[in-house]
């Protein structure tokens, strides 16, 4: 295939991918492995090759990331049930003074993307970005774009902290402040899209949303702003250091091994779940009332220990969050890998 033939079969894949979306209202994973079968058969792959890659790219990039999206969704469930999700909205807010708060989960999610998978970071700040829409009334199409634009922009430079960071955060810098003050307008006017509901749980929106008093989220017993965002940080930091830390040490050297184990994305997500898994302590009653509100994950009592909690009803509820995020990505990756396999690149 000509580099000519693939633009144009890139173009018609676009073409399908949003007819399917936004005329005929299909799940993104159908679509994608629609428009994945498209892209196999243009390239000149047989129906039967094309189903093979597709699976085989399917089961590769479910088995890279399906573990590290799971664990970020266990924090997120965490922070949720913690009062941290509270903690770090009102901490936003008075810092913001009420004004422009898309940016709060906007510039986490920012931070975040640096070292950490995009998908992991979108579930991440999934509670936040909720939370803010409902008390400022703003819908998620004004908030959701900017929390992935930073993202989007670490993951399109392939932006490892420890090899292209300087690089990296000058262009993701320039894209974030250039695509914010351009598209900021653009989706104010959009179509209201709806927080999600299991986030915003017995949160109402304020009338005066100038009052940055009136915006503040009463809700006793919640952790402070630096133990609710010790989840998020230290499996940031984990992951910063190990990568820093191997671009300095020869590999092979026992300084490289350390870094290497120290900075891996799981053990640095299991981290951030102890982390959060230890701000129950304090506030056992709480969480429980919180976890049982979802209505998802396995009944928890009084007498239900930490590990129950953490380990059983925080990991069941996390997997329903994670799933769609998990077989879409997967499903993405599978369509990018027949891509890939295109002469045209080759």
């Amino acid at each position: 295939m000509s580099p000519l033939h693939f633009v144009i079969m890139l173009i018609v894949a676009i073409i399908i991918l949003t007819l399917l979306t936004l005329k005929f209202k299909m799940h993104p994973v159908m679509v994608l492995f629609l428009t994945a079968t498209f892209c196999g058969l243009a390239s000149g792959k047989t129906l039967v090759d094309t189903f093979a890659a597709i699976t085989k790219y399917f089961g590769s990039t479910l088995g890279s990331i399906g573990v590290m999206i799971i664990f970020g969704a266990v924090i997120a469930s965490g922070i949720n049930d913690t009062g941290a999700a509270t903690s770090m909205v009102n901490f936003f807010i008075k810092k913001f003074k009420g004004k422009c708060l898309e940016l709060a989960p906007s510039l986490t999610g920012f931070i975040m993307s640096i070292p950490v998978f995009g998908d992991i970071a979108i579930i991440l700040n999934a509670p936040i970005s909720a939370i803010l829409a409902k008390r400022k009334k703003l819908g998620m199409q004004q908030v959701a774009p900017f929390v992935n634009l930073g993202l989007t922009v670490s993951i399109l430079l392939g932006a490892d902290i420890g090899t292209v960071i300087i690089i990296g955060l000058i262009c993701s810098v320039i894209s974030f402040v250039v695509c914010y003050l351009g598209l900021r307008p653009v989706y104010a006017k959009g179509e209201y899209v709806a927080p999600l509901p299991q986030y915003t749980e017995g949160i109402e929106a304020v009338e005066d949303t100038n009052d940055v008093n009136a915006l503040l989220i009463k809700e006793d017993n919640t952790p402070s702003s630096g133990a609710s965002f010790l989840p998020l940080l230290l499996p940031t930091v984990m992951i910063a250091i190990g990568s820093i830390g191997k671009l300095f040490s020869a590999e092979g050297s026992a300084a490289y091994n350390f870094f290497n184990t120290f900075g891996n994305t799981v053990l640095a997500l299991f981290m951030g779940i102890i982390a959060v898994g230890c701000l129950i302590f304090g506030r056992k009653d709480k969480v429980v009332k919180k976890a049982n509100a979802d209505g998802t994950g396995c009944k928890l009592t009084e007498k239900s220990s930490w590990f129950e909690i953490v380990m059983n009803n925080w990991v069941g509820r996390a997997l329903q969050i994670a799933i769609g995020a998990l077989l879409i990505t997967a499903m993405g990756g599978a369509m990018g890998g027949i891509l890939r396999e295109n002469e045209a690149i080759a």
